[in-house]
C-alpha cells in the first residue's frame, strides 16, 4: 500500500477515516478478533511498530532511561522521545493502561495464537488464500466443494 500524504487530506477527512479505523476496531466483540483484525489489515512492519511504541511506553512509565530502553530493544531516540512526549500530554488513565497491560501480558504469555506471520503456520497459508484470491482459486473452489460435502 502506497504511503499517504497527510497533507492531502484535509482535518475533516483525517478524522473521519480515524473514526472509522476506531469504530471498526471497537466493534470487534474480542480479543482474539481485534487480534486477527489488525493481523489481517496491518503488514507485520506496520505491527511491529505500534507495538514497539506501547512497549516503549512501558518501559519510559516503569522508569527506564531512554539509554536503556535504547539498548534493550533497539529504538532510535527519536521515536523514544515522541513516545516520552505523548505520555506527557496524555491522560492519566491511559498512562494506568499501559502499565496494567504488563500484568495482562506477563498472564498472556502462555497463550498460543497462530502466527500468519510465520512461513510454516497453517494460518499462513489461510491468510495468503484470503489476501490473494485469484492466485488460490483452485483452493478455494476445492475447499468450496469440500464445506459443501460436509454440510450433506
Amino acid at each position: 500500500m502506497p504511503r499517504m500524504q497527510l497533507h492531502s487530506l484535509s482535518e475533516k477527512e483525517r478524522q473521519e477515516t480515524l473514526s472509522f479505523l476506531w469504530d471498526s476496531l471497537s466493534s470487534l466483540s474480542n480479543p482474539i478478533e481485534r487480534e486477527n483484525f489488525l493481523k489481517e489489515l496491518l503488514s507485520e512492519s506496520e505491527t511491529l511498530m505500534l507495538a514497539r511504541r506501547i512497549q516503549i511506553a512501558s518501559m519510559i512509565l516503569q522508569g527506564n532511561s531512554f539509554e536503556e530502553i535504547s539498548t534493550k530493544i533497539g529504538a532510535g531516540k527519536n521515536t523514544i522521545l515522541s513516545v516520552s512526549r505523548w505520555l506527557r500530554k496524555t491522560d492519566p488513565k491511559k498512562q494506568k493502561l499501559i502499565k496494567n497491560l504488563e500484568i495482562k501480558v506477563s498472564k498472556n504469555k502462555r497463550r498460543k495464537t497462530p502466527n500468519y506471520h510465520s512461513p510454516s503456520g497453517v494460518s499462513a497459508f489461510s491468510h495468503l488464500k484470503r489476501q490473494f484470491p485469484l492466485y488460490f482459486v483452485l483452493f478455494n473452489l476445492l475447499d468450496k466443494n469440500a464445506f459443501k460435502k460436509n454440510i450433506k
